[in-house]
């Protein structure tokens, strides 16, 4: 296969998968290294686990105080939507900064958050990115939910609003939303760690 014929053929495997590259980071260490960015499928598969866990651990609490008689049904309702606004953001914060990069989402998936910059994770990209989070996936969901009583204008404005924010991603090769720009960071699929073989295996193994 000539150069050029494998060059399009990767093009074409990138485009189908979803995915780019990420060639120019360069760790502490000096040593230049190459990253799959995550697809966007990917992405939203874990997003939505972790929306998922998140609801069943909120309802599990909820089931508990239903089972206990301590508050009316109606509360129930009001409680369960206070805990999910309330326990969105520092689950994402706290699970990406304990699990470096990863909820359990990003785990199952196998997709973590990087650094652009080759350092570690710092606390305030991890606050940034998600906190940008409510305003690019959860507001306009919630607004799409309630969308019929927005009136026509306010449908329009809303349908613009999400289109942009899915076209970022899009229109990047790194695959960046406004929350990782801002946070100057990535979302990449996990690295497989490979083991070398054992040297003496190796010697062994020539003396046979």
């Amino acid at each position: 296969m000539s150069q050029s014929a494998a060059v399009i053929k990767a093009r074409k495997e990138r485009a189908r998968t979803g995915r780019g590259q990420i060639r120019d980071f360069l760790p502490p260490e000096g040593v230049p290294l190459k990253f799959e960015t995550a697809g966007l499928g990917l992405r939203f598969g874990a997003q939505l686990l972790d929306i998922v866990l998140t609801m069943l651990a909120i309802g599990a609490f909820l089931l508990l105080l239903a089972i206990m008689d301590i508050l009316p049904s109606t509360a129930l309702w009001t409680l369960f939507s206070l805990l999910f606004f309330l326990i969105r953001a520092p689950y994402y914060i706290l699970a990406e900064i304990l699990w470096n990069g990863q909820t359990l989402g990003k785990r199952i998936c196998r997709i973590r958050v990087i650094g652009a910059d080759g350092r570690s994770l710092r606390p305030y990209q991890v606050a940034a990115r998600n906190l940008m989070k409510e305003a690019e996936v959860f507001y306009p969901g919630t607004m799409l939910l309630a969308a019929q009583g927005m009136g026509i204008l306010g449908n329009i404005i809303l349908l613009i609003w999400i289109t942009i924010l899915l076209a970022v991603p899009l229109m990047n090769r790194k695959r960046q939303r406004l929350g990782d720009m801002i946070a100057n960071t990535y979302v990449i699929h996990q690295p497989q760690a490979l083991l070398m073989p054992d040297v003496s295996t190796r010697a062994d193994a020539a003396q046979r």
